[in-house]
């Protein structure tokens, strides 16, 4: 769970390269829930967080809770992120459903709901 905690400082300090350095290359993102959009590759991924950064000012996710359910993580928190000219402030629920595959990840969906993503974790964990 390390990795994952230390995904979101990095991303919280601007650091999206940080990701091509220490996550798998088969890495895969998957940023809205039914979206059929998937970032597959570190590489990939940090390219997505540069083009987020040229609309938001900011871009931040509080982790308040990870819950562990072995092979699936569970992050909730807030995202907080403010427009880049425009100034607006967004404050939305984070609900991200990590996998992992012998202690490393390797996928994590942004659901954005808390009870789904809590669901998805304890039922799809083997």
């Amino acid at each position: 769970m390390t990795l994952i905690r230390e995904s979101y400082d990095a991303m919280n300090r601007g650091r999206f390269d940080w990701m091509a350095d220490h996550l798998p290359p088969a890495f895969e993102l998957v940023p809205t829930a039914g979206s059929g959009l998937k970032l597959v590759g570190p590489e990939s991924i940090s390219r997505w967080f540069e083009d987020l950064a040229e609309a938001w000012e900011t871009i931040r996710t509080d982790v308040q809770e990870v819950v562990d359910f072995g092979d699936r993580v569970v992050v909730l928190g807030r995202i907080r992120n403010r427009g880049r000219g425009s100034g607006i402030e967004v404050d939305v629920v984070a609900a991200h459903l990590w996998t992992v595959e012998n202690g490393v990840p390797i996928r994590v969906e942004l659901i954005g709901d808390r009870e789904e993503t809590l669901r998805r974790g304890a039922a799809e964990s083997r």
